[in-house]
């Protein structure tokens, strides 16, 4: 959450020639249920072979990578990227994201 907005961040790191990136940001993310849901959180996409630092704060070691961010503590819940945009929902309601969107 952004200590400003009060707002969950979602981190998106992504590399321009990556085919699985332009994929979840085709079939997934652009879906209208997907970005309803994702309304009232704040998102970043990052370049990660630009941004190489934070992608190494967040172990990112393949693309694409979401992570729900807390920006107090640095630290990130890991999303998965190869679902659909049902699996995505599923998989965010589980790990809690509904609460932190209220």
């Amino acid at each position: 959450m952004t200590a400003s907005s009060g707002k969950p961040v979602l981190l998106y790191f992504h590399a321009t020639w990556c085919p699985y990136c332009k994929k979840l940001e085709r079939e997934v993310l652009s879906d209208g249920k997907v970005r309803a849901y994702l309304k009232d959180v704040i998102k970043v996409k990052i370049d990660a072979e630009k941004e190489v630092q934070l992608a190494e704060k967040y172990q990112v070691t393949a693309f694409p990578r979401l992570f729900m961010a807390n920006l107090k503590t640095g630290k990130g819940q890991r999303l998965h990227t190869t679902v659909t945009p049902q699996e995505f929902l599923h998989e965010a309601q589980e790990m809690g994201l509904k609460g932190l969107l209220k």
